[in-house]
């Protein structure tokens, strides 16, 4: 869903449960595309929440370059 002409994506997060049954804001308020974290083998991670209802794609997120502290970069795992 559009909302004054934005697309409103966000993290699944990292609980591991489901959450079409526990809620997980703001993921699950209406309209937002909420993303799950997947391994280098395209499947979800345990950490990751999932629901067949509330989220609806998953993307590399298990040991990503990412950016850190004093202009470092670490490998992470996560929806963030």
């Amino acid at each position: 869903v559009i909302w004054g002409g934005a697309l409103f994506v966000a993290s699944a997060n990292n609980n591991g449960r489901n959450t079409d049954w526990r809620k997980s804001y703001p993921a699950n308020y209406p309209g937002v595309i909420a993303v799950g974290n997947s391994d280098i083998n395209d499947q979800k991670t345990k950490s990751s929440n999932y629901g067949k209802n509330s989220v609806f794609i998953f993307a590399p997120g298990t040991k990503s370059l990412s950016t850190h502290k004093n202009h470092s970069y670490r490998e992470l795992t996560g929806t963030s």
